[in-house]
């Protein structure tokens, strides 16, 4: 390194970062930890057939990751509107990584709606990605329920085709918070988001 211009400072903080990270990776792991290891399968958050709605600021969900924080950009969220979704499927990535398919509406309501105002033909609907979710981001994203629906699978995949992103989605954590916001589908077409969209969700994809 002298030769090639490194002043002797530089080279002693080299020389003793290079001692802390020799002395790291050969130090033994600590057992305690170590990140646990899955022994049973996720226990499921939602049901497929569960109507939620959630609050929105803007058409966009509360973050939960960021839920309760002093943090100005969080602060700056107030809620002026409702989201809600559908659960289309759900299941375990590997037999263990749970994962759920949203049927989100394509609006935000200024009211709370319930399940007959969702199910009215004027909505429309997306089916994003795949998403994971635990307990703890439902609390925080203040899930509230609106009822069942019966859903027809087959009808599902006619309208929406397969879900092709549960795998993945559970495996990297995705959380199903990344695809709930609550806008206008022209206003979503604006932003890249190009998921298939229908309209009467009672007549196309519930179990009649």
């Amino acid at each position: 390194m002298a030769a090639r211009g490194m002043d002797e400072k530089s080279r002693a903080k080299r020389r003793a970062a290079l001692e802390e990270l020799r002395t790291r990776t050969a130090a033994p792991v600590d057992a305690a930890a170590r990140r646990g290891v899955l022994r049973a399968p996720q226990a499921f958050v939602l049901d497929a057939g569960d109507s939620i709605v959630d609050p929105t600021s803007d058409g966009s969900p509360i973050n939960p990751y960021a839920a309760g924080k002093p943090w100005a950009w969080v602060l700056e969220w107030k809620q002026d509107g409702w989201g809600a979704f559908v659960v289309a499927e759900r299941g375990h990535a590997f037999g263990f990584l749970a994962w759920y398919r949203p049927l989100v509406v394509c609006a935000q309501p200024a009211d709370r709606p319930t399940l007959r105002d969702l199910l009215q033909p004027s909505f429309l609907w997306r089916a994003p990605r795949a998403g994971a979710l635990t307990a703890r981001h439902a609390a925080n994203m203040q899930f509230a329920s609106a009822g069942r629906v019966a859903l027809d699978p087959a009808k599902v995949i006619a309208a929406f085709g397969s879900c092709t992103s549960s795998r993945s989605s559970a495996v990297d954590d995705i959380s199903i918070a990344n695809h709930l916001e609550a806008r206008e589908l022209a206003e979503l077409r604006k932003t890249r988001i190009r998921e298939p969209a229908v309209a009467a969700l009672a007549d196309r994809v519930v179990d009649a």
